[in-house]
């Protein structure tokens, strides 16, 4: 059991980085984006295609982060004159496309058939003690984006999405470049996205266009909603409740004795029904945004 707890936490941590990604984007920026789920893709994939290539895994994090800051930057530069709605069905279909490039582009990316082997960040470490490692590089990671996250969005960076995301008309009028903070915000939040990924690629060893449905990006929205939006605290917090959920499910269906088939199933509509009474219930979430009063010399 102990083994199984330590797999859940791993799985939360990595996906709390991406949840707190898209909390800079959708929480404080106010930028609708449905496709986060390909820069958490970005980011495993590096890892799996530079082991490919016989280079160690631990290689493809830093491309993967450079790699999808620069696909952040490019998307947020396309969508500068684009409205919130058409915005978000832009991100959607961008991701699309690359989940289907993915696809068709066997010869590098394994096609659907994905990339697996031994991506391990610690080659020299055998299990359980290689699981335990992995568990603290993780939790590591969570604790370096949060931080970063947090840095960012306390300072001046961080008020001016805010103000974005309120008041854009009143930003401009401040003398503030939004289409700049789109892209900056886009960039960083897509780096620490795929800094995510490929921990989570590197721990799973495994990879495939199969990961990079909309669903993903369904669970992240449902992480940060469930946190709280705003809140960088709430969108870790809604990464482990959720994930707990998410498995939990598994031992609800062998509870009611559903078959194995309908457990996928199962567990979108669990998750589903929880992201639909947080909307109606409590829209603010666990830990909802905190209105902060700001000194003029902060």
């Amino acid at each position: 059991m102990s083994d199984f707890i330590v797999h859940i936490l791993i799985i939360a941590a990595t996906y709390g980085i991406a949840s707190a990604s898209l909390n800079l984007q959708i929480g404080v920026a106010g930028l609708m984006n449905f496709g986060q789920i390909a820069f958490f893709g970005i980011g495993g994939y590096a890892v799996a295609m530079t082991a490919s290539a016989g280079l160690p895994p631990v290689a493809g994090i830093p491309l993967g982060v450079v790699l999808a800051a620069g696909a952040g930057a490019a998307i947020g530069r396309l969508g500068r004159n684009l409205k919130a709605e058409y915005w978000a069905i832009a991100t959607l279909g961008i991701a699309e496309i690359f989940r289907i490039v993915l696809i068709n582009e066997g010869w590098a990316t394994g096609g659907a058939g994905g990339i697996g082997g031994d991506l391990s960040l610690l080659p020299g470490i055998k299990e359980p003690e290689a699981t335990w490692a992995m568990l603290g590089i993780a939790l590591a990671g969570l604790v370096l984006a949060f931080a970063l996250v947090r840095g960012l969005t306390e300072r001046q960076f961080g008020r001016i999405l805010r103000l974005m995301r309120e008041q854009p008309d009143l930003a401009v009028s401040f003398g503030h470049d939004i289409v700049a903070y789109k892209v900056k915000a886009m960039a960083v939040a897509g780096a620490i996205a795929a800094f995510g990924g490929a921990l989570a690629t590197s721990y799973i060893a495994y990879i495939s266009p199969g990961d990079l449905v909309s669903f993903g990006t369904f669970m992240l929205w449902t992480m940060a909603i469930i946190g709280g939006m705003g809140n960088n605290r709430g969108a870790v917090l809604g990464a482990f409740v959720v994930q707990f959920i998410f498995v939990g499910a598994l031992f609800l269906k062998d509870g009611l004795g559903l078959p194995s088939e309908l457990a996928g199933a199962l567990r979108m509509l669990i998750v589903g029904v929880l992201l639909l009474a947080f909307l109606m219930i409590r829209p603010e979430g666990l830990l909802p945004e905190r209105l902060r009063k700001i000194h003029a010399e902060d």
